[in-house]
């Protein structure tokens, strides 16, 4: 092995070709190495029945790696461990690396920078345009996996990235590391691009399967697609307690079963992780177990998820909420602003809330301003709920389809689910019940108040505010009706692509034809969107 110091003072090495052997890289194998300012370009190699392949280095152990630049690569193996960069790092370090346009094609552990980390530090790094095809697990625009000792990933940013996970039933697929052991995740961004998995479980935005991690400030704007477990940012939890804080999605994520914006799945019930300060506004589709925040809450804690804001369609079968699908744990000071649809179990906050056995959780002090559609068991709170798990929740009963709190029941339950005039829920209108954990703003709905600056926030809590014998479903058909959203914090307002059925004049829209239109409210990559019916014209 390469066990020296290796500084390249800027060179550019460039057209070389991988050998088809064992720790193949320009370096091979390294051992408490040192390698630092040097750019690769244009590399290939097709290995074959060899694991351990990488442009800079195979197999890196005890070394520190600094300023390597990397374009226009492209190497494939049929074997594990392949990375741009490295193959494996064991108990290394690199910073400083700058990846861009390269191609991979693999197997498992295949990683746009490495392929495999144990004891993996990573620290300003940037991967742009990177294309990954894979056919087995662990897959990550940065990492494949990470094995059972502490790893770091701090000022990632990963670019347009296209993952292809042609697998059947292969799993941990994501934008950042496939699967994560004992990892820490700060200021991580996944900025557009596809991550399609469609035939794979446990896919994520950041990560796949998380075992001890902890995730705050990051975030993920690519489309997810997924089978089973799919998130934009985190899909499944396996153990210990681990904690979700300050993490935002933005990117559409599709699948089928447990499917979030956030968090989806607790692979132990005796484990539970806390989702806060968190918001979605990519559109999330699958079929059992859907939500904004969350698809399914699990375990005894009333900590759950909280603090927490959805502005995104929420769209599936049953069990599907705005912030959770499925809850046996506790969410409060929570904020829907999406649109749900589903058939069975069906809320603007929770699905269905469960009382687990020997707990006190509940979903308290929560509001919901999107529209929620189903067919049994929908409510513009809760679906469905066990008897003292739901307290102090509103939702918005002009831009509500239907006057149900609660879909147990078919109606309002005062002190539980109540629907209140939007007039009356802005400024402090429901603030008693809804307590201090919301930062109550003139004209504006109330928002969580621990991320009450975040721009998701201000477009959830961005209203338009109807006449008190109007509602989103019974608007006027006399021409030129005007419907007047507020612009509060720039944000903006258009008629969704073929509705027609409003004009623009400024400060309003205004009605011209009978039938459903749709308005979105949008800043920057955050939107929403509310259904309005103009009625036929009397003229």
């Amino acid at each position: 092995p390469f066990k020296g110091s290796f500084d390249g003072n800027g060179k550019h090495i460039s057209n070389y070709k991988l050998h088809n052997i064992k720790y193949s890289g320009l370096f091979g194998y390294v051992e408490n190495g040192n390698i630092q300012d040097l750019e690769l370009s244009d590399v290939t190699g097709a290995m074959n029945n060899t694991e351990y392949h990488g442009v800079l280095a195979g197999y890196v152990l005890g070394t520190t790696i600094d300023e390597i630049t990397i374009t226009n690569c492209e190497i494939s193996s049929n074997k594990q461990y392949l990375g741009t960069l490295v193959g494996y790092m064991e108990q290394s370090a690199a910073s400083h690396i700058y990846l861009e346009s390269n191609t991979l094609t693999g197997t498992s552990n295949v990683g746009g920078v490495a392929g495999y980390g144990n004891v993996l530090q990573l620290e300003n790094v940037e991967v742009n345009n990177g294309v990954i095809t894979a056919s087995g697990s662990s897959v990550g625009g940065v990492c494949g996996a990470t094995a059972t000792h502490s790893s770091q990933f701090k000022y990632v940013t990963v670019n347009n990235i296209e993952i292809e996970a042609t697998g059947v039933g292969t799993t941990n697929i994501a934008g950042i590391c496939g699967s994560s052991t004992s990892a820490t995740f700060s200021y991580v961004v996944v900025n557009g691009g596809t991550i399609n998995a469609e035939n794979c479980d446990i896919v994520g935005g950041i990560t796949g399967t998380g075992n001890c991690l902890n995730l705050s400030y990051s975030s993920n704007s690519a489309t997810v697609i997924g089978r089973n477990r799919v998130s934009g940012i985190f899909a499944q939890q396996v153990s210990c307690n681990p904690t979700l804080s300050y993490v935002t999605n933005t990117g559409d994520v599709y699948g089928r079963n447990y499917v979030s914006g956030i968090f989806s799945y607790e692979g132990l019930s005796t484990r539970f992780i806390q989702v806060q300060n968190c918001v979605n506004s990519g559109n999330i589709t699958g079929e059992d177990y859907v939500g904004g925040i969350r698809a399914k809450g699990y375990y005894i804690t009333d900590k759950g998820t909280h603090d927490c804001v959805n502005t995104g369609d929420v769209t599936g079968n049953r069990y599907v909420g705005g912030i959770v699908g499925y809850n046996e744990s506790g969410a409060y000071n929570c904020l829907n602003a999406g649109r749900v649809k589903g058939n069975q179990y069906v809320g603007g906050i929770v699905g269905q809330q469960k009382q687990h056995s020997g707990a006190t959780n509940k979903t308290n002090q929560c509001l919901s301003v999107g529209q929620v559609y189903g067919e049994e068991y929908v409510g513009n709170v809760v679906g469905d709920y066990e008897v003292a798990t739901v307290t102090n929740c509103y939702y918005d009963k002009q831009m509500s389809p239907n006057n149900k709190g609660v879909g147990t029941t078919g109606e309002d339950i005062t002190g539980i689910a109540e629907g209140v005039m939007t007039n009356n829920i802005l400024n402090t209108g429901i603030q008693s019940g809804l307590g201090s954990g919301f930062t109550y703003s003139s004209g504006l709905y109330p928002r969580p108040k621990t991320i009450k600056d975040s721009i998701g926030a201000i477009v959830a809590a961005t209203p338009v505010v109807l006449a008190d014998t109007v509602t989103a479903y019974t608007i006027p058909g006399s021409q030129g009706y005007a419907v007047t959203p507020s612009t509060a914090n720039s944000v903006v307002w258009n008629q969704m692509a073929g509705h027609t059925n409003f004009f623009w004049q400024s400060p309003s829209f205004k009605a011209q034809r009978a039938g459903m239109t749709v308005l979105t409210a949008s800043r920057g990559q955050f939107a929403k969107n509310i259904d309005f019916v103009v009625g036929v014209s009397s003229e």
